[in-house]
C-alpha cells in the first residue's frame, strides 16, 4: 500500500475564511493542484460542496474511485471517507464549505432539508457530471455566497448570506433530483434513513472512544445484525469498517500533523495500549506508524 499524506479540510483555509465558517458556519473558497497532494487523505468535520472547473484526476469516496473533470460537482458529509488518488497540475475547484447549522435556518425550509439531511442517495452517489448550464447554475451561487460572504457592512449580513445558501441548495437538490430522485421514497427507505442518520451522527461523535458495534446498536436500540445489515445495504461496508477507517484517517492525521507520541496517539484513540495501535495501523497501512511519519519527513 502507498504512502498516504494526509490534511484536515481546515488548514486549506485562510485566516479570513476560517472566521467565515466560525461566524456563519460557511465559506467559500478556490483550490489549485499547489493546495493539494496526490495520494492524500481528507479529515473532512464539514459539508463540503465542491465544483471543478478545471483539470481533471481521480478521487477515492467510500472507497469507490472516480474519474473526475470540469464541470464535476461533488457533495461530502462529514460521514464520507474521502481520498485524492491524483489530480493533474491543471486541476482547480470552487469549494464551500459548511456545517450543519446553516441548514437549521427557516421553518419553510425544514421539511426540504429534513428529507435532504436523510437522502441515502446522496451519500451512495456523492459525484456528478454536470453539463454547461448545470455548471453555470452552481457556479454563478458560489459566486454569489462567496460575494455576500465579502459584503459585511450589509446590516442583514448573516441573513443575505442564509438566503443565498438556501438558493445555492434548492438549485442543487434540484439538479441533483433530475438524476437521482432524492425525494422518491418509501416507507422501508425512510426507516433505513433515519437509522442511517442517527448512526452517522453517534459515529462521527464516539468512534474515537467507542470501536465495538455493539455500543451503537445499543444506543440505536437495535440488535448488531439489524445495524449491520442496513448500514452494509447503505454503504456497502460493515459497521465495523466504518468505524476502523474512521480511526486510521485520524491516525494519519495526528501522524502528520501533530508532535503526539505513538503511545499518545493511542491513547487518544482509545486503544489499548500503542502495541494494539501499531498493529492495528500496520494491517492498514502496511508500515508501522513511526515509519509512516518519518516517510512523510523525508
Amino acid at each position: 500500500m502507498g504512502n498516504l499524506a494526509s490534511y484536515n479540510i481546515i488548514n486549506l483555509l485562510n485566516e479570513s475564511e476560517k472566521q467565515e465558517i466560525q461566524k456563519y458556519a460557511i465559506t467559500a473558497f478556490q483550490i489549485k493542484k499547489g493546495c493539494l497532494d496526490d495520494d492524500t487523505i481528507i479529515e473532512n468535520q464539514f459539508y463540503l460542496y465542491m465544483l471543478i472547473t478545471d483539470g481533471c484526476g481521480r478521487f477515492e469516496i467510500n472507497k469507490q474511485p472516480y474519474e473526475v473533470s470540469k464541470n464535476g460537482f461533488l457533495i461530502i458529509s462529514p460521514i464520507h471517507l474521502f481520498k485524492i488518488i491524483v489530480i493533474d497540475n491543471n486541476f482547480s475547484a470552487k469549494v464551500l464549505l459548511t456545517y450543519k447549522s446553516i441548514l437549521d435556518i427557516t421553518p419553510s425550509m425544514e421539511k426540504v432539508f429534513k428529507q435532504l439531511n436523510r437522502s441515502l442517495k446522496i451519500y451512495k452517489n456523492p459525484f456528478l457530471q454536470l453539463n454547461d448550464n448545470e455548471c453555470l447554475c452552481i457556479s454563478e451561487n458560489m459566486n454569489n455566497i462567496k460575494r455576500r460572504l465579502s459584503q459585511t457592512n450589509h446590516h442583514l449580513h448573516a441573513e443575505v448570506i442564509q438566503n443565498s445558501f438556501i438558493t445555492f441548495s434548492l438549485d442543487w437538490i434540484d439538479i441533483w433530483n433530475n438524476y437521482h430522485s432524492i425525494f422518491a421514497y418509501s416507507k422501508e427507505q425512510t426507516r433505513a434513513d433515519e437509522i442511517f442518520s442517527s448512526f452517522v451522527k453517534l459515529l462521527r461523535i464516539n468512534y474515537k472512544e467507542e470501536h465495538n458495534v455493539s455500543y451503537y446498536a445499543s444506543k440505536l436500540s437495535l440488535t448488531e445484525h439489524h445495524l449491520n445489515v442496513v448500514i452494509k445495504e447503505i454503504t456497502g461496508h460493515t459497521v465495523s469498517t466504518l468505524i476502523y477507517e474512521l480511526l486510521y484517517c485520524k491516525a494519519c492525521i495526528l501522524l502528520n500533523q501533530s508532535t503526539y507520541s505513538v503511545d499518545e496517539i493511542s491513547e487518544i484513540l482509545h486503544f489499548s495500549d500503542a502495541s494494539s495501535f501499531c498493529k492495528f495501523f500496520k494491517k492498514r497501512a502496511g508500515i508501522t506508524p513511526l515509519k509512516y511519519r518519518k516517510e512523510l519527513n523525508t
